[in-house]
């Protein structure tokens, strides 16, 4: 009994120390980035569909990335964040809004949890492990026994939508609001006054800011706007109200191919103008 015993923590501890390597040497291969790259769009769908970025590169005359990724939670888009700093990347404009604080369960879900930390995983932090392990004890485990997805490009790009306009919310927002604190971005921010912050609302319908049910979100997120603006490294950039009707909007809170046009040329005079 003590040897199968021993035979199993051998292969547990082997498993281990492989995933450990590969993490290492992933890190390692990310050191060697595109010093091209200017700026880079993260979050979840709302930046997915609203910034072209080929549109804003060439505007701004510097190159940016649309990495916004449909259901990312704002944990994963700061590890994403950090994925792309160990390749040089220094500007991160980074989807802020009232949905950020209520898809904290995308962080460990089996579709959105999973499918980010196969790309993100070897980027986690101490602090990053002890959250997931607080949150979701399960999700923890099955993590750290996930083998990453070995890529040095991150998740997401620039989506073009065309349809109707639906009046609501996506589906996955319905029904409840699940609290996601930005503690994991605050604390990214501190640990980096060399790399610059873009906080950016992109814009929503009217009809959103008419529910009741949201006007403690539009409140909350305009406190944290303002407590993060504080932050020498941090510029918020708030379209939240930029278009009226429904010509520009798939639903509530993502833009269709026409407003991603109009607020991308929005976007990359803004990020022309000096702070």
């Amino acid at each position: 009994m003590c040897k199968f015993v021993g035979k199993i923590f051998e292969v547990v501890l082997s498993v281990f120390v492989v995933l450990v390597l590969v993490s290492i040497i992933e890190c390692k291969v990310n050191e060697f980035g595109d010093n091209e790259v200017g700026y880079v769009f993260l979050g979840n769908s709302h930046i997915e569909h609203a910034l072209n970025d080929s549109l804003i590169s060439h505007k701004t005359g510097i190159k940016a990335i649309n990495y916004g990724a449909g259901g990312q939670s704002l944990f994963w888009t700061v590890a994403c964040a950090k994925k792309l700093k160990r390749q040089g990347v220094k500007r991160f404009v980074i989807n802020y809004d009232e949905i950020s604080f209520t898809t904290g369960y995308k962080t460990f879900d089996d579709y959105s949890g999973r499918r980010n930390l196969k790309y993100y995983k070897s980027f986690l932090e101490i602090d990053d492990w002890l959250y997931l392990f607080k949150i979701d004890f399960r999700f923890g485990v099955k993590a750290i026994l996930t083998f990453p997805f070995f890529s040095k490009s991150p998740l997401g790009r620039f989506t073009k939508r065309k349809k109707d306009f639906y009046n609501g919310l996506t589906k996955f927002n319905r029904q409840s609001e699940i609290d996601c604190t930005d503690n994991v971005l605050v604390d990214f921010i501190k640990k980096n006054p060399d790399l610059q912050f873009y906080l950016i609302k992109t814009p929503f319908h009217e009809s959103y800011y008419k529910m009741q049910k949201y006007e403690h979100l539009s409140s909350h997120l305009r406190k944290r706007q303002a407590a993060l603006s504080r932050f020498e490294n941090v510029r918020i950039i708030d379209f939240g109200h930029y278009f009226d009707g429904d010509a520009m909007f798939l639903d509530y809170s993502h833009l269709n191919s026409i407003g991603a046009l109009w607020l991308s040329e929005a976007v990359a005079m803004e990020l022309n103008t000096p702070k």
